[in-house]
């Protein structure tokens, strides 16, 4: 009878369950619609002279938790407490703000919850759902739009933040929340309404913190060059940018485990930074690997430390003190070494091209009498020129009319070469090459069209993922130019060209507090480029103003 009697409350309980949890319906047409706000029964929209008190909103249909609360509804102005404020009660959402929240006086407020309201059945999303009330007596009526994308690729950027400041102070952006704000939709275009009359700075930020502040250095930004007027309807049109600044240059670390060679890690590829051995006796040589100066050095002092100068122009500046290695320690077992060196496996070499050989120290000279070049293994030749790279000393260049098909062997007797520390090969080295055949490599014919003959460009031709370009070419004075590439490797390029406004030879990104934009830049893939081909190209510059589609 117990038994019979536990069997009955349980059926009795489910039921009893499912008729108070709604349940997607089973069967029947897909419903389609999204859910409607029953507006009799909810808190009139609209509202002004508004107290903060809990609006309550009441769909005509079962509703999901509100989800992604945090990208999907917007309030602007910006409020501070939005963690708690949305519930969900049957079929209402209760929009409740948080007791520490105070609400500005005399604004008018626009809640937007994008696609965050749901129906419990199928998930259709309510489209346009917004509620506004105004703290004053008036409810404002203007507003602005406008799109963002990527400065460099032109894409559409979703989920950017674009702020108006009512405060025309550079460092608002810094300091304090925007008074009105929106949010880009997939295509990158944004729309901020219910704006009151006058002038705004216009900011837009990537914001990772969710603070509405410009407060970390990485965060991507926009800012329009001027101030801007709202207007009704929100036809104010605006084009924002998207870049990132360029950090403030810092020395992260500072690596001198051993004798020559000093190794600073910055926050950014260390471009132009110049140094100075402050100690007598050290000569140094620099190399860029990434974001590290590699400081190969030499030279003798009696100090316990040495001390070297390092600046770049007037952003940084630093003295540093460094520990003194002997040198015989280091130079007792220390090699120079080239790379590929006797190897039995001939290196392909372009006929076209000079021969690039690298060493693991910068070098110091060479002595062509005692470096030969020969030529399938019998006859000598005599290079047209060799030299030391300018750029790394740490190459040496071989400049020869390399015939196909043909094998070359360079041999390297002891003295032939010395490096920085006065180092050289102990015994004969030998470095074994074949010239490829022209078939084997492709030509490209680029032209660059409608510039500007008072501008002043740097064209850089990209091949893959390198970071280093293939080639790179300045054009001043000039509205159409024309390069003819020979022999190039089979290989994806891009070109990317630059209006360098500053004549510094590099892409300058913005600066928000200079009040710069980024330098006009475009990029342009190219079609594979194959073996035995002619490719021509032609690049615009005015197509960079052709805005892609997502």
């Amino acid at each position: 009878m117990m038994v019979r009697l536990i069997r009955v409350w349980v059926i009795f309980l489910a039921a009893l369950y499912s008729c108070a949890t709604p349940q997607p319906p089973i069967g029947g047409p897909k419903d389609e619609t999204p859910p409607r706000i029953d507006t009799a029964r909810s808190t009139p929209n609209y509202q002004v002279n508004f107290t903060k008190q809990p609006i309550e909103l009441i769909f005509n249909e079962w509703i999901q938790q509100p989800q992604d609360v945090a990208k999907q509804v917007v309030v602007s102005p910006p409020i501070r407490y939005m963690s708690s404020l949305l519930k969900l009660k049957g079929k209402a959402l209760i929009v409740e703000f948080d007791d520490r929240e105070v609400l500005q006086e005399k604004v008018t407020y626009t809640i937007n919850f994008g696609e965050a309201i749901k129906d419990l059945s199928e998930g259709n999303a309510a489209k346009d759902l917004r509620f506004v009330f105004s703290t004053g007596p008036v409810l404002d009526s203007l507003g602005m739009q406008g799109e963002v994308r990527d400065f460099i690729t032109q894409k559409p950027l979703e989920n950017i933040l674009v702020m108006a400041y009512d405060q025309l102070n550079d460092s608002i952006v810094k300091k304090e929340r925007p008074l009105y704000f929106g949010k880009t939709d997939k295509e990158g275009k944004f729309y901020i309404k219910n704006m009151r009359g006058g002038k705004f700075k216009i900011f837009a930020l990537e914001d990772s913190n969710q603070p509405y502040l410009y407060d970390a250095p990485n965060e991507k930004i926009a800012f329009a060059d001027s101030l801007v007027s709202t207007a009704p309807d929100s036809s104010t049109n605006i084009a924002l940018r998207i870049f990132t600044e360029l950090p403030t240059l810092r020395l992260l670390n500072t690596d001198t485990k051993r004798y020559g060679l000093v190794n600073l890690q910055f926050n950014q590829v260390p471009q132009d930074i110049q140094i100075a051995a402050v100690t007598p006796g050290i000569q140094t040589r620099t190399e860029i690997v990434k974001d590290t100066l590699k400081i190969w050095y030499a030279g003798e002092t009696t100090a316990a430390n040495w001390f070297l100068n390092v600046r770049k122009d007037s952003t940084f500046k630093d003295t540093l003190r460094l520990k003194t290695f002997a040198p015989e320690t280091y130079l007792r077992t220390a090699k120079l070494l080239l790379q590929n060196a006797d190897s039995k496996e001939f290196q392909r070499q372009n006929p076209e091209k000079s021969l690039v050989l690298t060493f693991n120290h910068p070098l110091n000279t060479f002595d062509i009498s005692k470096l030969l070049v020969i030529e399938d293994s019998t006859r000598q030749v005599s290079p047209s020129m060799i030299e030391i790279d300018s750029l790394n000393s740490r190459k040496l260049i071989i400049q020869y009319k390399w015939a196909e098909e043909r094998k070359y062997q360079i041999r390297f007797a002891p003295g032939a070469v010395r490096d920085l520390y006065g180092l050289g090969f102990r015994d004969t080295v030998r470095y074994n090459l074949q010239a490829m055949p022209r078939k084997n490599y492709g030509n490209m014919d680029l032209k660059i069209e409608n510039l500007d003959s008072t501008r002043t460009y740097v064209m850089e031709l990209l091949q893959g993922e390198m970071p280093e370009p293939v080639q790179r070419e300045v054009i001043s004075g000039k509205n159409q130019v024309r390069f003819l590439y020979k022999t190039m490797e089979p290989a994806q390029y891009k070109v990317k060209l630059i209006e360098d406004q500053d004549r510094n030879g590099q892409w300058d990104t913005g600066s928000y507090f200079k009040h710069r934009q980024p330098e006009p830049i475009y990029i342009r893939d190219l079609d594979a480029l194959r073996p035995n081909w002619d490719m021509d190209v032609t690049v615009d510059w005015e197509a960079r103003k052709q805005l892609p589609k997502n």
